[in-house]
């Protein structure tokens, strides 16, 4: 499986399933770990692409009754479901989110290749 956690960008190809925020990105990998589980296989990614920010969400009132989304929720439940991607892919245009979600992802997916690529052009060869 290869997941697209994206809230504005569209995935290279049809081959990816597609969250456009954390929560929508929680509901996949849980789906995918129930099937796994009842098949008593392994839960693989192959591929996790990562835009840092999310835009806005009602899940998690404040002031304006919105808040900012990031995928941060997600890789806690990749990690704590122990749901290791072989490649984590960063794509976020936001240079500090970009930099915050490379180190959060080498720190806690020690095992995963983690790449900083650019869309669309650097997932040209992760297509089908």
């Amino acid at each position: 499986m290869k997941l697209w956690i994206d809230d504005e960008r569209k995935a290279p190809d049809d081959t990816w399933a597609v969250a456009k925020s954390s929560a929508e990105a929680i509901q996949v990998l849980a789906g995918k770990r129930n099937i796994d589980r009842s098949l008593r296989q392994e839960t693989i990614i192959e591929v996790l692409a990562l835009d840092h920010d999310l835009g806005y969400s009602e899940e998690v009132p404040r002031s304006y009754g919105l808040t900012e989304d990031y995928p941060y929720p997600a890789l806690e439940y990749m990690e704590h479901e122990h749901i290791y991607p072989r490649v984590i892919t960063v794509h976020s245009s936001n240079p500090w989110g970009r930099k915050n979600l490379l180190a959060y992802c080498a720190e806690h997916f020690p095992e995963s290749e983690v790449l900083s690529y650019v869309y669309p052009h650097d997932y040209d060869g992760l297509s089908a």
